[in-house]
């Protein structure tokens, strides 16, 4: 199995994974073998990557986290709250639903118990859904981080729930913003910009005055754009006028964000945006809290191609969970030059280092398999 990007090339290829549409619903299922016509259908999706099995894959299997029926039914769930605001406001933002509160309560839930099965298992960035469903996806990834760091930082359950339906409400003030400028391809104006930054204090609105939620919560609605150094808003705090649950979510919200593909945008490598991160942390963020959250990231995933500093290409086969930035490689050359598939362990080669990833098909055409 390897991720590829959605050309017209995977004619013939067969799905290794399932792909969902807007509304969470499968589009197409794995095993399915794609004609010109379903590539198509992928194209007008808005799906710009997949997952394939064939010859080159062989025996590379790819796990999630979390399940993608777990996943379809957080990001259906973040949906509906976010649709159920839309329906009962002009503008203006109303308090969300207590059915919906509760809706939130019970996708943390299941997210932490799914997460309390998955122990041994990196988060590693997987793509199932249309670039039109980045908001409600992203929210449910930024749990799923905030989870993992928190049980990094071994906080207790109800204090980790807490944080955790802060990260996933924090952008449900963007259900307010006007004029659909969230998914607006082009640049925007300073007005424009100005609007997108208010969904902060939509979302805080929204939630302040319902009991059932706690502090936490609101606060990380509210201020998870902060910035140490004052940078950020809606009220430019510094250090620590920042609580560590909101750096928390900062970090995670941040992350997701780098590694999405959009409409507007393609996605940055792992490794690039944990080195933002990493530069971020020394004035920015939380440079603490960062530690921890790496200890969670699937730096290399299983199925993408690497280029090592020695001009070799190889598919990452498995990932090494305490050392993730020294993953098991399929090379395809050996140290001479010659043509020969091997498997090693960069963790018993100190003096090999990867020093990029690669699109998996370039890898073929490099050695034309």
């Amino acid at each position: 199995m390897r991720v590829v990007n959605v050309s017209h090339k995977l004619h013939n290829k067969y799905l290794a994974k399932n792909v969902y549409d807007n509304e969470g619903r499968l589009l197409l299922a794995n095993n399915v073998q794609l004609t010109p016509s379903l590539v198509d259908k992928l194209i007008t999706s808005d799906i710009f990557v997949v997952y394939i099995d064939d010859d080159f894959s062989e025996g590379i299997e790819i796990k999630n986290i979390i399940s993608e029926e777990q996943m379809i039914h957080s990001v259906r769930s973040v949906k509906k709250i976010m649709t159920n605001i839309t329906k009962q406001t002009s503008g203006v933002p109303t308090m969300i639903k207590k059915e919906d509160i509760k809706l939130v309560g019970d996708v943390i839930k299941e997210l932490i118990e799914a997460l309390e099965d998955n122990e041994d298992t990196l988060y590693t960035v997987v793509e199932l859904l249309g670039a039109d469903m980045y908001t409600y996806k992203h929210s449910v990834n930024v749990a799923v981080l905030t989870i993992l760091t928190c049980r990094s930082l071994s906080y207790e359950y109800e204090l980790t729930k807490s944080i955790a339906m802060g990260a996933l409400l924090h952008d449900i003030g963007k259900a307010y913003v006007k004029d659909n400028l969230i998914q607006k391809v082009e640049s925007l104006s300073k007005e424009e910009l100005k609007e997108v930054y208010r969904h902060v204090n939509y979302g805080y609105e929204a939630i302040k005055d319902d009991i059932s939620l706690s502090g936490y919560t609101k606060q990380i609605v509210r201020l998870h754009h902060e910035k140490r150094d004052g940078s950020g808003y809606p009220l430019g705090l510094k250090e620590t006028e920042i609580p560590d649950f909101v750096r928390i979510v900062t970090i995670c919200d941040m992350f997701d964000a780098m590694t999405s593909t959009r409409a507007y945008k393609k996605s940055m490598p792992v490794y690039e945006v944990l080195d933002i991160l990493m530069a971020e942390s020394v004035f920015k963020l939380d440079s603490v809290i960062f530690q921890m959250f790496t200890k969670n990231i699937c730096v290399y995933p299983p199925g993408s191609g690497v280029k090592l500093e020695d001009g070799r290409f190889g598919l990452v086969v498995k990932y090494n969970q305490f050392n993730p930035t020294r993953p098991e490689i399929r090379l395809f050359e050996d140290e001479y030059g010659n043509m020969s598939v091997n498997h090693i362990n960069l963790e018993d080669h100190r003096t090999l280092f990867i020093e990029k990833t690669v699109a998996t098909e370039i890898i073929k055409e490099h050695y034309k398999l």
